[in-house]
């Protein structure tokens, strides 16, 4: 009897040593499928963030189910490892510019304005995309593709804006003429009350859509009550000091189409390195009036304005909240002369 329960405790142990080791065993495959799963997962977020190169609507939803069925289940966050939570924010990133972008061109706008207006729009978002780009996968191949994109996407743009510019004529009525705004000062709106603006215009619109420029308003931004223009921009003192040709990065156009006139300045960066925060920053201005030619007067009305500067994007016109609340009505038609 002693010799049957010593077998019984032996077998005993050794069905426990068995059974621990393959305790062991199966902990270390639940591991292995742990790591194999990660990997899995990494590789369909790479593949997510090309197929958004190649067929960005499809991709965006892909990405979406793929987030909310894969990396969110009802067992486990994979957002959680870090490595996965770089590749989907990057691949979100990816995805929300190609996706924003396929929407874009397929329905660019007609007009000089609007083409410019939807580049700026897309090229902050993309530019801000970039930057939320993370770090730790700023070295690949994968990332370069993304500013390439950026770069490819503002080139689009740039072909639809001298392709329609290539189509316009110039109007001969309103050439080769000098035409004057002089000392026209607006008060402000009862929403406005303190601003004070004082309206010169001194310019020659030339045959080859060049201008001539001494003086121009540049119509405010005014983002709130009691708010004034952009405050560092040397456009502030355009209007009254005689125009600064040599912060012109690119020649200062205008265009006309139908009974809207188009005006676009490009303007340096004159940012000084010696002293933190002084100077002005690269901006892009554009905007559009209805024009009409009367005896020898010029009427510019209804202005619409956008101030590129990145990451600003500043925009007026008609039907904005804004426009209509803190824009005086001096400040929506002037009557220019012959000089």
């Amino acid at each position: 009897m002693k010799k049957i329960k010593i077998t019984t405790l032996l077998l005993a142990a050794f069905a426990v040593g068995i059974l621990s080791s393959c305790t062991r065993e199966l902990d270390m495959d639940e591991d292995t499928l742990l790591l194999l799963d990660k990997k899995q997962k990494l590789e369909q977020l790479d593949e997510l963030f090309d197929l958004s190169f190649e067929d960005p609507l499809e991709a965006e939803s892909s990405y979406r189910h793929f987030v909310q069925y894969e990396l969110l289940t009802e067992t486990a966050n994979y957002l959680d490892d870090g490595d996965v939570q770089w590749r989907n924010a990057r691949t979100d990133l990816a995805v929300r510019m190609n996706a924003n972008f396929a929407r874009v061109s397929a329905d660019m706008p007609a007009t000089l304005f609007d083409l410019y207006k939807a580049k700026f729009e897309t090229n902050i978002l993309n530019r801000t995309l970039l930057g939320q780009s993370p770090r730790q996968l700023r070295f690949d191949d994968r990332f370069v593709k993304f500013e390439n994109r950026v770069t490819e996407i503002d080139a689009v743009f740039d072909e639809k804006i001298d392709d329609a510019k290539q189509s316009l004529t110039v109007n001969e009525s309103i050439t080769n003429k000098n035409w004057l705004l002089k000392n026209k000062i607006v008060g402000g709106t009862p929403e406005n009350p303190h601003a004070t603006f004082i309206v010169n215009f001194d310019f020659v619109l030339k045959g080859d859509n060049g201008m001539d420029i001494q003086k121009f308003f540049f119509f405010p931004y005014i983002p709130k009550p009691n708010g004034s223009f952009y405050t560092q921009q040397d456009e502030n003192s355009y209007s009254t000091r005689q125009f600064a040709t040599a912060d012109l990065l690119d020649p200062a156009e205008y265009r006309v189409y139908g009974n809207k006139i188009f005006f676009y300045f490009h303007l340096r960066n004159t940012i000084d390195p010696n002293q933190e925060g002084v100077g002005k920053v690269e901006r892009e201005w554009v905007f559009e009036y209805e024009y009409a030619v009367r005896s020898n007067s010029l009427i510019l009305s209804k202005p619409r304005m956008i101030l590129s500067m990145y990451p600003h994007l500043l925009k007026a016109e008609p039907g904005d909240d804004s426009y209509t609340r803190y824009y005086a009505d001096g400040l929506k038609e002037f009557t220019l002369t012959l000089n």
